[in-house]
């Protein structure tokens, strides 16, 4: 099987289903997805698509992994999937919940109510990001990275490189699949950044899975991660852990240290994707994202294999997403200057220059 082999634009290792097709009823829709994931798994590894129970039925196993660099508009991503009632997620009662706690069942009892969850999820303005969220909306189970999920399998919060353990792998798988059975769900999604520096591993454990890479132009990264209250102290594993603080005593200025981020991270994932087949991964540009938000989402759902649905598309629209005028653009010449010496071939290669 052809492995991907690099990061390219939006549908680069996916054929996208035409809006025209949309017509289509719900039930020749879902035979058409079934059939093409079916088409897409044939001869990869015999392990693939294993059958679990699913709500007194066996089906399929289908975990799906989000990447991408942070402040690329993965979290938006995360949710707007998990969004549909059909896609399971890792919450944050799973977070913080011991292992024999059923806590994807209260993820189950709220799939259909698409109001609540975009109460609970988004800001009035459609931000995914909530740093403040009131204990009414906590209350609502919500995607999450979910860091202590990965470390109670065994996965350190620091360790990004360090091979997985057959232990760790099945572990993991274990939880994946626990996840999905009590959800009741078509797929499990997750979305983890430390996953970037993963890849190696999470295919191991998970040879059938699907992968959504968003990538975003890096210098309205540079500037996203630059603007936000943790970025400074947060520690940065290609600097063996040294806060943006730490490096900034040595010289470089906090813009620079933000670029260079978006550069590793782009690097990092290139490497991954070489342990890939192309058929299991789906590019999305971010901006191109926003342009046409549901015709991307339905591309989308389709590589999952999920049917769109009209109560989850009103939900998607009354958040009013769209493209926006990028902060980096008031850059003043020195600044501009200082992140392309650094992102210059990230950006060529990824057609943003």
């Amino acid at each position: 099987a052809k492995k991907a082999t690099g990061i390219g634009g939006p549908g680069r290792w996916a054929e996208a289903r035409s809006d025209n097709d949309w017509h289509i009823s719900s039930k020749q829709r879902c035979h058409t997805n079934r059939s093409a994931l079916r088409a897409s798994t044939a001869g990869m590894d015999p392990v693939a698509e294993p059958q679990i129970k699913r709500c007194g039925t066996m089906k399929p196993f289908r975990p799906v992994f989000i990447i991408g660099p942070g402040r690329s508009g993965t979290t938006l991503l995360y949710k707007l999937l998990a969004l549909h009632h059909d896609v399971g997620y890792v919450s944050n009662f799973d977070a913080q919940s011991p292992r024999w706690f059923p806590s994807p069942i209260l993820a189950r009892i709220t799939a259909r109510r698409y109001q609540l969850k975009k109460w609970a999820w988004f800001s009035s303005s459609g931000d995914a990001n909530m740093p403040r969220r009131t204990w009414a909306k906590k209350l609502v189970p919500t995607p999450s990275e979910a860091v202590s999920v990965y470390q109670r399998c065994g996965i350190g919060f620091q360790e990004f490189s360090k091979p997985l353990t057959s232990e760790v792998e099945k572990s993991l798988r274990e939880e994946f699949i626990r996840f999905q059975s009590l959800q009741c769900s078509n797929v499990i999604i997750s979305k983890r950044t430390a996953n970037n520096r993963r890849l190696p591993g999470i295919a191991s454990a998970f040879p059938e899975a699907l992968y959504i890479l968003v990538v975003r132009d890096g210098r309205a990264v540079a500037e996203s991660l630059r603007a936000v209250h943790w970025w400074s102290n947060h520690k940065v594993w290609w600097a063996n852990g040294q806060t943006p603080h730490d490096i900034e005593r040595s010289g470089a200025s906090m813009l620079s240290i933000a670029a260079r981020n978006w550069m590793e991270e782009i690097r990092t994932i290139r490497e991954g994707l070489k342990t890939l087949d192309e058929r299991q991964v789906k590019s999305v540009r971010y901006e191109d994202f926003l342009t046409d938000p549901l015709s991307s989402l339905r591309n989308m759902l389709d590589f999952l294999g999920v049917i769109s649905c009209p109560e989850y598309e009103t939900t998607v629209r009354a958040l009013n997403l769209g493209p926006r005028l990028e902060a980096w653009h008031s850059w003043n010449a020195s600044e501009l200057d200082t992140v392309m010496k650094i992102q210059r071939e990230g950006l060529s290669s990824l057609g943003y220059i």
